[in-house]
C-alpha cells in the first residue's frame, strides 16, 4: 500500500513527518548544538515504536542502550555534521560511521569521477538516489520513494512505495542527510551565478573569464545529485 510523510516545515533538518493517512507522527527531526558540534536526531514517539504502530523491519534498533530518549521520543539516528571537508559521521542501530561510508557514490565509468549516492537495505539490495527517487540499481531501477516538494497549499511529502516499508529509516536518514547537502549546493550556486552576474554586468571581466576565475562547475558534496 506504501506510505506518505507529510512534513510540518519544508526543510530536513527540523521537522516533523506525519502519516497522511492516519494523522500519526512517525519521525521528528531537531537540529542543535551538541558538544560544540552541529547534531541532527531523528527520533519517533516512544509509544509509537512500542505499539508497533507502524511495520519497520529495524525498529528494535530505537531500544539501543545508547539511544536517547527525551521528550516522549526515542533515537532513531544522529548526523554530525563536520564542515565543508569534513564528511558528516552516523550514529545508527549500533553504527558509528562516516556518511561517506553509508552513502558512498556510484561510480559510472571510467571517465566519471562520481555517480549519484547509494544506500543498502538491511537484505542488502541496492539503492541510488537519482534526484528526488530513490530506486534499486538493477536495470528495473524500482522505485522504493519520491520526495515531493510542495505546491501550493499542499504541503512535502516523502513518499514511501510498498517495496521500501521495510527500510523506512534507512529511507529517512539518507534523505535528511542527501536533501541538506542539495540545498546547500544550490545556495552555492545561486550565489556564485549571481558573482558571475555582476562581474560581467560591471564590466570587470566577460563571462568567459568570470566563470572560470569562480569556478563554473561546483561538485555536489559527496558527489550529490540535487533534488532541484
Amino acid at each position: 500500500m506504501g506510505l506518505k510523510l507529510t512534513l510540518s516545515h519544508d526543510t530536513p533538518l527540523d521537522t516533523t513527518l506525519t502519516n497522511q493517512r492516519t494523522g500519526l507522527e512517525h519521525y521528528k527531526v531537531e537540529t542543535k548544538t551538541v558538544r560544540g558540534d552541529l547534531t541532527t536526531i531523528i527520533s519517533r514517539p516512544c509509544h509509537f515504536a512500542r505499539d508497533s504502530l507502524f511495520a519497520d523491519s529495524d525498529s528494535s534498533s530505537v531500544y539501543s542502550d545508547t539511544a536517547t530518549v527525551t521528550d516522549a521520543h526515542e533515537e532513531v539516528a544522529a548526523l554530525q555534521w563536520r564542515g565543508a571537508h569534513r564528511s558528516a559521521r552516523l550514529r545508527y542501530d549500533g553504527l558509528h560511521v562516516s556518511m561517506s561510508e553509508f552513502m558512498p557514490n556510484e561510480r559510472s565509468g571510467a571517465f566519471s569521477r562520481s555517480g549519484p549516492p547509494m544506500v543498502w537495505g538491511p537484505d542488502g539490495t541496492r539503492y541510488r538516489w537519482n534526484g528526488a527517487h530513490l530506486e534499486t540499481t538493477d536495470e528495473a531501477r524500482t522505485p522504493v520513494a519520491v520526495y515531493h516538494r510542495p505546491r501550493g497549499e499542499e504541503a512535502a511529502a516523502l513518499e514511501i512505495m510498498a517495496a521500501g516499508e521495510y527500510m523506512v529509516d534507512i529511507i529517512v536518514i539518507s534523505w535528511v542527510y542527501g536533501e541538506t547537502l542539495a540545498r546547500k549546493l544550490h545556495i552555492v550556486k545561486t550565489r556564485e551565478k549571481e558573482a558571475i552576474d555582476a562581474a560581467v554586468d560591471g564590466g570587470w571581466m566577460d563571462r568567459a573569464m568570470a566563470t572560470s576565475v569562480m569556478g563554473a562547475s561546483i561538485m555536489a558534496p559527496s558527489g550529490w545529485m540535487p533534488m532541484y
